[in-house]
C-alpha cells in the first residue's frame, strides 16, 4: 500500500506521527509504550493527486495561456495520531512498523474502519499545514494506505471505541514481542490486518489460511484434518464443543481448497467467518503471552 523504498530525508526529525481516521478518544494522549503514544489529532488532508498539463495550452484567441492543473476532489479527517519517538527508536524502517502494528491492534480489537491513510514528521495538527506552506524541509509528509478496502467491515455499535483502546494499551508491549519473535504470530497479524485490502475475497481467504496453517500445521501431511482438529484443540474444551467447532472449522477449509485450486465456492460471508477465526486466536494468544509449539498443541488434541 506504500512505497516501502522511501525514507525520511536526513534533515527530518526523529519523531514520526501517523494520521488515523474514525478513532475517537477520550484521553489527549495515551501511553502504550516506552515512546509509542496515541494522541487526539485535528487535521483535514485533501486528496494528494493533482493533474498538471505542462504543455502550452491555446485559447480561442490563439494565443498561448498558462498551464492548467486539475485537483482531484475528497478529504480525509484525521481524529488521531500514533507518536513514535526517538525513546522507542529513530530508526526509519522500525518505526513504520511500529506504527504499522499500532494500527493493527487498534483494527483488531476497537474499530475494523481504522485508516493510516497518512505519515509525517510534524503531529497531525495546524503546525503540519503551516509547516508545508512554508516550504519547511522538516514538513516530510508520505500518504500511506491509499487504496480503499475493498471488503469493508464495520462496527455495528461504534460506542464503545474509544474506552476499547484500554485493551490495546495493556496489550501492546507483550503482543509487540509475539510479533518481533515469532515469524508465524506476524504473518496472522499482517494478513489479518491486509484482508481488506485485497480486491479478490478468494486470495484474502487464501492468505488468512495460510496463516492458520503456518500456526497450526506440523505438516504437510492429512493438513485439511490436522489443521482444522488443533485449531479447535486450542480454541475449544475437550468435549462435543470442541467436534462441533472442528466440524465448523473444516467447512471452512473446504471454502480456501477450493478458492486455492480456481474453483471457488464462497461468498462474503465466508470471508467474515475465517476471518473472525483467525481474529480469535490471535487475541487469545495475545491474552495467552505466547504462540504454542507444534508439540503442545499434540497434547491439546490427544489429552496426553
Amino acid at each position: 500500500m506504500e512505497d516501502e523504498s522511501l525514507s525520511v530525508n536526513e534533515g527530518a526529525s526523529n519523531d514520526m506521527y501517523a494520521g488515523l481516521t474514525d478513532l475517537p478518544l477520550n484521553e489527549e494522549e495515551i501511553q502504550l509504550s516506552k515512546g509509542v503514544a496515541l494522541r487526539k489529532a485535528h487535521a483535514v488532508f485533501t486528496t494528494p493527486l493533482a493533474l498538471k498539463n505542462t504543455g502550452p495550452n491555446y485559447g480561442p484567441d490563439g494565443f498561448a495561456h498558462p498551464a492548467l492543473w486539475q485537483f482531484s476532489k475528497g478529504e480525509i479527517e484525521i481524529t488521531a495520531e500514533v507518536h513514535v519517538s526517538a525513546l522507542h527508536t529513530s530508526k526509519f524502517e522500525d518505526q513504520i512498523e511500529a506504527v504499522k502494528f499500532s494500527v493493527a491492534l487498534l483494527r483488531l480489537w476497537c474499530n475494523p474502519e481504522i485508516s493510516m491513510p497518512v505519515i509525517s514528521t510534524l503531529s497531525m495538527s495546524r503546525q503540519v499545514l503551516h509547516a508545508i506552506a512554508d516550504s519547511k524541509p522538516e514538513a516530510y509528509v508520505r500518504p500511506m494506505e491509499v487504496w480503499r478496502k475493498r471488503h469493508a467491515l464495520k462496527l455495528v455499535d461504534k460506542s464503545t471505541i474509544a474506552d476499547s483502546v484500554e485493551w490495546v494499551r495493556v496489550h501492546w508491549d507483550s503482543a509487540y514481542k509475539l510479533y518481533r519473535d515469532s515469524a508465524e504470530f506476524r504473518i496472522a497479524i499482517d494478513a489479518l490486518d491486509t484482508g481488506q485490502f485485497i480486491p479478490n475475497t478468494g486470495l484474502s481467504i487464501v492468505s488468512m489460511w495460510g496463516a492458520l496453517e503456518a500456526l497450526f500445521s506440523p505438516s504437510t501431511s492429512e493438513l485439511r484434518f490436522r489443521v482444522s482438529a488443533l485449531i479447535a484443540a486450542y480454541m475449544e474444551i475437550p468435549g462435543a464443543s470442541r467436534h462441533e467447532r472442528q466440524r465448523t472449522i473444516l467447512k471452512m477449509y473446504d471454502k480456501r481448497s477450493a478458492a486455492a485450486h480456481g474453483k471457488p465456492t464462497h461468498n462474503s460471508d465466508d470471508l467474515v467467518q475465517v476471518l473472525t477465526l483467525l481474529r480469535e486466536v490471535v487475541i487469545k494468544m495475545i491474552h495467552e503471552g505466547r504462540v504454542p509449539s507444534k508439540g503442545e498443541l499434540e497434547v491439546k488434541l490427544f489429552g496426553t
